[in-house]
């Protein structure tokens, strides 16, 4: 599901009602600030490393799928992107999954 006005709107609404409740605004998060701009990696290690810890995260390793679903393959691409624009392009349907799923992606 590409990110839309209305997708982010449908976004700050349930973060905005949970918090009215009294309730966190994210269920969890994935911490990838350790290897989101590591200079230290190369850029395809970079990306494998991303991917990895995405995959080891409970809100991969717990989603309903019934076997390879778009989230994986996003996931899978992420990890051997040819490069930032085609990282980008995966990242963002990842995120956009995260918000969907109330899970802060941490980035720095």
């Amino acid at each position: 599901m590409p990110r839309t006005i209305d997708s982010m709107l449908a976004a700050h609404r349930v973060a905005t009602e949970r918090r009215n409740n009294g309730q966190p605004v994210w269920d969890e998060t994935v911490d990838l600030a350790d290897l989101f701009h590591n200079t230290d990696l190369s850029q395809a290690e970079r990306y494998a490393r991303i991917a990895d810890r995405i995959k080891r995260s409970r809100w991969y390793q717990n989603r309903d799928a019934d076997g390879f679903d778009e989230f994986g393959e996003a996931v899978e691409n992420l990890a051997v992107a040819s490069g930032p624009d085609e990282f980008d392009g995966w990242f963002d349907e990842i995120y956009d999954q995260a918000d969907r799923d109330r899970v802060w992606i941490k980035t720095r």
